[in-house]
């Protein structure tokens, strides 16, 4: 049986309330081990809980399990450790959740094996979860049954139960952990402080039997306990078995160690040889760690130099690009603002020149009148043409034109020499940022130089030491390896002593050396006498030992042959040598995976159906169309809802409660083939689940609560419809899209039939293994080739002697 490591206890409640174990773990390690509590403190109802991991709804003696934990707030959770293998280490879990449903004491049962370190051990299984105040609670029944469903999903070697009974014989068969013995133990603890009184009056063997032995079989006597005897029984011959062959073995290591002996000394120079090449290798290694680290460093010290100098050399052409694009900006804008100034004067050139002509044709018409009217005039009209040119002269229009036409130019002069002051001024500033940038550049470069120089005087300075620091310590060496043998691990104070105590031994030695050779002159002087006696039947020996040692052989090689591919299947038959050990159990695990591939086979043939069948049915056509697809996950989700139905049983029934016709409740409303039921609070829950699963979906999927159902059933009320469509309706409305899944439809039908003929391959190959197991133990059963070892035994033995 394995020993324990680890008990954890959360949220078990006792005394009404009054003690409890939030969450505790006892750590044993293998160990016997001591846990102190008050009197009154709940011994018996610690060993009682710790029972339900192996026996779930056990009681002790009177004492129920349901009395005894108070369940009525929570689910209590218990889970023990088991230490299955020790080099290396490999652990079995037995965890049992007790909790109370409508028909009384209820339990979910879980069993995980893994190595250490694992990320699901027993102190990380969620018994406790965090609130919103971020305090600890313990984990809810249905919380710690999804983690149980999501290992068993996920795991290999996790597994949940839906019987007492099938995790009994899981747990017997591969954690070796035998229920009838913790029965024992249960019967033992049955009352109250009764421990040292059971053990009273179980003082001789025979008192023993008649306490613990014969009520087990007369309860074997009764129903079917006479077969579980029976079964328990030829289970325990293995260990009967092993027990054999370890005794077998320990003769066989004393042979060894005798001979080992002689080898000793030759190992132990060896050794000695080895330690000092070893500790040359380390002293060779640390240096190589060292120069690759130091080479590293420089590596990257030079990367970040590098960087450095790449991002100097980006900002300097980003700052010339910069300053490229405000010279252009400069421009543009003085360009623009010329030509706005060129079209304002243009504008008023242009009015003052056509005012001008409007002028001058006004005079020319004054002209040519005065000179039509009276040519005597001449004087007269030449005095008043004098007159008006003069008063032209005075217009006050051409005055303030000229005014203006002088002020825009001296107003145009000073901003053209504002404009060139402020461009002269920012092209200073950007000169004098360049150059701070070029000296802050050339003062890098310089400290990197000089950061360098330091480094490589600091790299030949360090090298001197260390030559100096290296020349004593191989004085010191070359000393200590003239005086002592083992100069790494030994001192001279030391060893004095012991060379004294092995000259005294190598003394003694020497004395009986010469007794046994005197001894040994005699025999060889008797045996002289006696080998021409012997001879005959040593020729004998030899001859019977061949031919034993050849049927030994071959059965030997078939049997590692077997041994060779059994150890393959399972990681925990790795460290087996010899398949009589499990033989049974070799064989009940080959038929189970094979029937498991068998039956994993015919879902492979149900894939590749279904997917030609969809790939028959859409293969012809040019656009989608839907199809039926329903009731795969209710049987997984059941036990996740308190209420999920299929539209179609839920009326079969309500049609046996109303007494009504099905086919007369289907007219009234026709999509029951569609609906999957629930109750009302658990409507979104069901929701988000089926749309996890849209991608799957062919046809839409109607969600009703149960009140809603009874309405329809009633003709009552109008419902709200809550449907989920299939995604593929939604990618497959457009053609291509269309084509493109039939294609990639049919690339699932090409794999599906690949992985039907690599399951009938693998199937092949557990039938073939079972095959050669089932000759190999036929042929030659435990019990022959024990018989054979026994003899070839003898006969060496009568060989050596």
């Amino acid at each position: 049986m394995p020993a324990i490591s680890k008990i954890r206890l959360t949220n078990i409640i006792y005394e009404n309330g009054g003690k409890r174990f939030n969450d505790d773990i006892f750590e044993f390690d293998g160990y016997n081990g001591v846990i102190l509590l008050e009197n009154g403190g709940g011994k018996t109802v610690f060993i009682q809980t710790a029972l339900q991991a192996v026996l779930p709804h056990a009681n002790l003696g009177e004492r129920r399990i349901r009395d005894t934990l108070s369940l009525e707030g929570g689910a209590s959770h218990i889970a023990i450790e088991w230490i299955l293998n020790d080099r290396p280490r490999r652990y079995g879990l037995t965890a049992v959740t007790l909790f109370l449903g409508p028909e009384g004491l209820k339990s979910l049962r879980y069993v995980y094996d893994y190595s250490g370190g694992d990320a699901h051990s027993i102190e990380n299984i969620p018994f406790v979860k965090k609130n919103q105040e971020g305090n600890n609670r313990p984990a809810s029944r249905q919380e710690i049954q999804e983690y149980y469903q999501y290992m068993q999903s996920h795991k290999m070697n996790a597994h949940t139960f839906d019987t007492i009974k099938d995790f009994h014989q899981y747990i017997e068969e591969n954690f070796h952990i035998i229920p009838s013995e913790w029965k024992s133990i249960a019967h033992i603890n049955g009352a109250e402080g009764d421990v040292e009184k059971f053990f009273e009056h179980c003082k001789t063997t025979s008192q023993l039997v008649d306490q613990l032995l014969i009520p087990v079989v007369e309860g074997a006597l009764v129903g079917n306990g006479t077969k579980d005897f029976i079964q328990i029984f030829e289970r325990q011959r293995e260990h009967f078995k092993k027990h054999r062959e370890l005794r077998r073995r320990i003769e066989e290591s004393k042979n060894i160690e005798q001979k080992i002996a002689h080898y000793v000394s030759t190992y132990t120079r060896l050794h000695e040889a080895e330690e000092k090449m070893l500790n040359k290798k380390r002293e060779a290694k640390s240096i190589y760690e060292f120069l690759v680290e130091e080479e590293d460093k420089t590596q990257k010290e030079i990367s970040h130099v590098e960087e450095l100098k790449e991002l100097l050399s980006k900002d300097k052409q980003e700052l010339r690009r910069k300053e490229a694009s405000y010279e252009l900006a400069l421009l543009d804008k003085e360009l623009k603002n010329a030509r706005d100034d060129y079209e304002i004067i243009a504008e008023e050139h242009r009015e003052i020149v056509s005012r001008l002509e409007g002028k001058e044709e006004e005079l020319q018409n004054l002209e040519i009148a005065e000179l039509k009217e009276n040519i005597k005039k001449n004087e007269e009209f030449s005095n008043i043409l004098k007159e008006q040119l003069e008063e032209l002269d005075e217009d006050e229009d051409i005055g303030v034109l000229k005014d203006r036409l002088e002020e825009n130019s001296s107003i145009l002069k000073g901003y053209f020499e504002r404009e060139k002051e402020n461009l002269e001024k920012q092209k200073e500033l950007l000169e004098s940022q360049k150059n701070r940038y070029e000296d802050e550049l050339q003062k890098i470069h310089e400290k990197i130089v000089g950061l360098q120089k330091e480094k490589q005087s600091l790299i030949e300075i360090r090298a001197g030491y260390r030559g100096e620091i290296k020349g004593i310590e191989d004085n010191m060496e070359n000393i200590r390896k003239d005086i002592l043998a083992n100069p790494i691990n030994e001192m001279v104070e030391g060893e004095y002593p012991k060379w004294r105590q092995r000259v005294e031994e190598i003394e003694g030695l020497n004395t009986s050396y010469k007794e046994q050779l005197n001894s040994l002159k005699s025999r060889k002087e008797q045996l002289s006498i006696e080998i021409p006696n012997i001879h005959d039947e040593i020729q004998r020996l030899i001859k019977d030992t061949t031919i034993r040692e050849k049927d030994l052989r071959s059965i030997e090689e078939k049997h590692d042959k077997i041994l060779s591919a059994v150890k393959g299947l399972r990681l925990e038959w790795n460290y087996l040598d010899s398949i009589y050990l499990k033989q049974q159990s070799i064989i009940e695990y080959i038929e189970e995976r094979l029937e498991r591939t068998r039956n994993q086979r015919e879902e492979l043939l149900e894939d590749e159906r279904l997917s030609y069948r969809l790939l028959d049915y859409y293969g012809g056509n040019e656009y989608f169309t839907g199809e039926p697809l329903l009731e795969e996950w209710l049987y997984s989700w059941r036990n996740q809802f308190h209420l999920l139905e299929t539209g179609t049983r839920y009326v079969e029934k309500a049609a046996i409660n109303l007494n009504r016709n099905v086919k007369e409740i289907y007219r009234e409303y026709p999509l029951w083939p569609l609906a999957i039921i629930t109750t009302e609070r658990e409507l979104e829950k069901l929701w988000q689940k089926i749309e996890g699963q849209r991608q799957r979906l062919t046809f839409p999927i109607l969600i009703l609560s149960q009140e809603e159902a009874i309405n329809i059933l009633l003709g009552k009320v109008s419902i709200e419809e809550r449907y989920i469509y299939p995604h593929i309706w939604q990618d497959n409305i457009d053609k291509e899209k269309f084509q493109q899944w039939k294609r990639e439809l049919e690339e699932l039908a090409k794999k599906a039939v690949k992985e039907r003929k690599e399951k009938e391959r693998e199937e092949r190959e557990w039938q073939n293994i079972l095959r050669i197991t089932n000759e190999f133990l036929f042929a030659h059963p435990y019990d022959e080739y024990t018989q054979l070892s026994e003899e070839l035994k003898v006969l060496k033995d009568r060989l050596d002697r």
